[in-house]
């Protein structure tokens, strides 16, 4: 993955990070926190718990801000991290009701889970900041529309717009998603299309 630099010295993020770099540390916070609490929710199914979690991960990620060389050992780190902590909370949950040889069987089939869910992060990631990389207008419009599920006329009515309108731009951000995943990555396209076909 390609990285930015920022003026402290045209360093890479990376490079600053491992010397302690706040700026740096901030740059993956917020490229990695949405998509490793929306993987957590779907692990646990409880957003505070979630937001517990993942905050956790990353102050174990600062804690070893030294040990990293690339940012995909960081993306490593804080997926395992947050999955081994997801199977932790969901393990405490459930001691009072089971065994412990249920309890270990119960761990390998969300270790398998977790890794379906790791897949769909990914995809939701990509997705993430095509998205947002949506003119103003033409995200607004496909959020209402795709992740708001609202009808044409709905969205219409609300933003006091033609059916026309919308449906231009609901075209127009999936061009613009579409070029952008096949840019970046051919698989992404691909899941994105299965995600909202299969039911």
């Amino acid at each position: 993955m390609m990285y930015q630099e920022f003026h402290d010295g045209n360093m890479p993020h990376i490079a600053a990070f491992r010397k302690g770099n706040t700026t740096a540390f901030s740059h993956y916070y917020h490229l990695f926190y949405v998509p490793l609490r929306y993987f957590a929710e779907q692990l646990i199914k409880d957003k505070a718990a979630s937001d517990d979690i993942v905050t956790n991960v990353f102050i174990k990620l600062w804690q070893k801000h030294a040990n990293f060389s690339s940012e995909e050992r960081i993306k490593s780190f804080l997926y395992i991290c947050t999955r081994n902590a997801c199977l932790d909370f969901i393990k405490h949950q459930r001691i009072a009701r089971r065994s412990e040889q249920e309890i270990a069987d119960n761990t390998v089939l969300q270790e398998d889970f977790a890794l379906n869910q790791i897949i769909r992060t990914e995809l939701y990631w990509h997705l993430y900041n095509a998205i947002e990389q949506l003119p103003v207008e033409c995200r607004r419009i496909f959020k209402m529309s795709f992740l708001e599920e609202m009808k044409n006329q709905e969205i219409a009515d609300k933003l006091s717009l033609s059916i026309k309108t919308v449906k231009n731009q609901k075209a127009r951000a999936i061009v613009l998603i579409r070029k952008r995943l096949l840019g970046e990555h051919l698989a992404a396209w691909a899941l994105w299309c299965a995600w909202f076909i299969i039911p």
